[in-house]
């Protein structure tokens, strides 16, 4: 190729142009090629602003909280409440007790009175002991014709095992009986000792925490007995009474144990 023949700027441009049109020119009644029909792609996102670095020191790293472990609340209820102080089973509890007491042959004619009695029980053991103060009067003040005053009076420790309701005793004591006269020329005035043992059973019955209402039948069995007699004790005038071999009585007391 001559540089005559040599292409110019403006036939290679001319040739460009017309190989671009050569490209996308369409014929009549045809579509274009699908590539030039899409939609153009969405724009990037922009990216969010980056703040600024702090100018102060960095910041420390937080640290949680030390976990504390604390219980759950307790309802208390009326069964939880603390009990009241309990004594032990061996301490001994006070029990007290008074009777009117009906004694059948203490004195010449049935004889009334009284007696208290104080006592220590433990709910360990089924075992009551007990010290009680006896006095009966003979309301009659004669024997055979002859004025005076006739009473028992007795001091009597006594053992009681519980069995439910009821309860056995054993007992001993001793005392004066007392013969006052009326007038100083009948009986003269004597006391004598009284010594005996023996039994009693007794019946419980409760009417409160508080309160018992006692029966209680008992015979005392005198070693020691006392006996009147008409004239001074040496003149060995005739015996008028003489104490019985068994001494049976009943008495009903309210007890507080």
């Amino acid at each position: 190729m001559t540089p005559s023949e040599a292409p110019t700027c403006a036939t290679l441009v001319e040739a460009l142009a017309l190989r671009v049109f050569m490209q996308f020119a369409t014929p009549i009644g045809e579509l274009p090629p699908a590539w030039t029909l899409r939609a153009p792609p969405p724009p990037l996102p922009v990216p969010p602003p980056v703040p600024p670095p702090p100018s102060g020191p960095p910041p420390l790293p937080q640290t949680s909280a030390p976990v504390i472990y604390s219980p759950p609340a307790r309802i208390v209820t009326r069964d939880d409440r603390p009990l009241p102080f309990q004594p032990s089973a061996w301490t001994p509890r006070l029990e007290l007790s008074a009777a009117f007491v009906t004694g059948f042959l203490d004195t010449p004619h049935v004889a009334v009175g009284g007696a208290a009695q104080v006592g220590l029980r433990w709910n360990a053991v089924p075992f009551v002991v007990a010290f009680e103060g006896r006095v009966v009067v003979d309301p009659v003040d004669s024997i055979e014709g002859i004025s005076g005053h006739h009473a028992l009076m007795m001091g009597i420790l006594l053992a009681r095992f519980p069995t439910g309701g009821f309860r056995a005793c054993i007992l001993g004591g001793g005392g004066i009986y007392d013969l006052a006269p009326v007038s100083s020329h009948d009986v003269p005035n004597r006391a004598l000792p009284v010594a005996g043992f023996g039994f009693r059973g007794t019946y419980d019955l409760y009417r409160s925490e508080q309160m018992a209402l006692r029966l209680y039948a008992d015979v005392v069995i005198p070693t020691l007995r006392a006996s009147s007699s008409f004239g001074a004790p040496d003149a060995g005038g005739p015996e008028l009474w003489t104490m019985s071999y068994l001494l049976p009585s009943v008495g009903f007391s309210v007890v507080k144990p």
